[in-house]
């Protein structure tokens, strides 16, 4: 608040003490020569009295004292109403001082409660957004840790900064160990260690990703397990503060395909076993089985029939008579998986009879074709044989001049 231009004086005039000291100096120093004037007027009225001297100086002397009283009494006079002007001006000032005070005090109360008005809306507001992120990492949290792979975080020392519970469940630590900050490459084996070591430099240069990647992994107690990570950089303000990523524990994995290329080799053994020849077919027409029979009508090793299809190792006709077969099945005509067919082979032409399923998925869609084949050429050779017996029997009973009774 600015002051009036008029009561602008310095400060030494606006200090009511500093007035008061000047006025004081002033009035005891008008006292003085009042008292000086007094005393010489009344020294001169003794001498006149008593001394009987010239009365001419007296007078000159009393005249003297005299109006050095007046003087000085004028000089109280004037000094005390300056002082009370002094001071009438002052308490204005202050008062004037008071009531902008009082104005700045009431602004600065109503801006302090309307801000604290705002703090308690920030502070709500605060709250509920750290309720907020706080029940978010709970769901996140909890989402992680029903996720069936590892999820994990780490700094840029490859210090672990967040595992799920998967994660320490398949490693075999403990969430305090976990806040204690294993170290990445704790957890690789050692044949492992170098190229986990690098492919993390890698990453943290900014290099692209290579997907994921098989490790040799090392629990807490020492046993080791295969397992994938896929893993990414983590940047904060453009710069590389660790990495993020997901593994996959492969022992599960590994187990099912131990046991598939058991069951493989059991039903290899089983067909192989089989005197017909079995095969299995994909709707393409490549094979992907076939028993130790059938190699041998084709006079092929298995590893040249899997994958091929049947014109790979027979004539054209009998390619045709095959896929033909085959067409017929998996446009759904069932009634066409019986066929005799002839068969040129390494030992000569063959006859087999072949037998073929369609077999179907789930939805209704062809999987593949199982077909089995007999050598039925010795069979049809004594059929043969046989029926012309007969033809040349019938000639004889014909020809004969006797009848002959049967």
């Amino acid at each position: 608040m600015n002051a009036d231009p008029q009561s602008q004086t310095t400060p030494q005039d606006h200090n009511p003490v500093s007035v008061g000291k000047t006025s004081r100096r002033l009035l005891l120093l008008y006292l003085l020569v009042a008292f000086f004037g007094i005393l010489l007027l009344s020294a001169n009225v003794a001498a006149i009295r008593y001394v009987r001297s010239d009365w001419t100086l007296h007078l000159t002397l009393m005249l003297l004292g005299a109006a050095t009283s007046i003087i000085a009494l004028i000089g109280i006079r004037k000094e005390h109403s300056r002082m009370r002007r002094k001071i009438e001006e002052s308490m204005e000032q202050r008062q004037r001082l008071l009531s902008d005070l009082g104005t700045l005090q009431t602004e600065f109360d109503s801006q302090l409660d309307a801000h604290c008005d705002d703090l308690e809306l920030d502070q709500s507001d605060r709250q509920r957004i750290r309720y907020a992120l706080h029940t978010e990492e709970s769901r996140f949290r909890d989402l992680c840790d029903k996720l069936p792979v590892m999820i994990f975080e780490t700094d840029a020392d490859g210090r672990m900064t967040y595992v799920n519970q998967i994660a320490l469940d398949s490693f075999g630590y403990t969430e305090a160990d976990a806040a204690g900050g294993v170290v990445f490459t704790r957890l690789f084996a050692e044949a492992d260690v170098a190229r986990v070591s690098a492919n993390v430099a890698r990453i943290m240069r900014g290099q692209p990703r290579i997907g994921c990647s098989e490790y040799r992994a090392r629990r807490k107690d020492g046993s080791e397990f295969d397992m994938t990570i896929d893993s990414a950089l983590v940047l904060k303000d453009g710069r590389p503060v660790g990495l993020r990523g997901f593994a996959v524990d492969l022992t599960a994995k590994r187990a099912a395909e131990q046991e598939r290329r058991e069951q493989k080799e059991f039903l290899q053994q089983l067909v192989d076993m089989l005197p017909s020849g079995v095969t299995y077919k994909i709707p393409n027409g490549r094979f992907l089985l076939c028993n130790e029979a059938f190699c041998n009508f084709v006079g092929l090793p298995r590893d040249r029939v899997l994958g091929s299809v049947v014109g790979d190792f027979t004539d054209p006709a009998t390619a045709d008579n095959y896929e033909s077969l085959d067409r017929q099945l998996l446009e759904g005509n069932d009634s066409c998986g019986d066929a005799i067919i002839p068969h040129d082979t390494p030992h000569g032409t063959r006859w087999f009879h072949c037998r073929k399923v369609l077999l179907r998925a789930a939805d209704g869609t062809p999987r593949g074709i199982i077909g089995s084949y007999n050598d039925i050429t010795e069979q049809r050779a004594a059929e043969e044989t046989l029926r012309r017996s007969h033809e040349l029997l019938q000639k004889v009973v014909g020809t004969a001049p006797l009848p002959i009774i049967s």
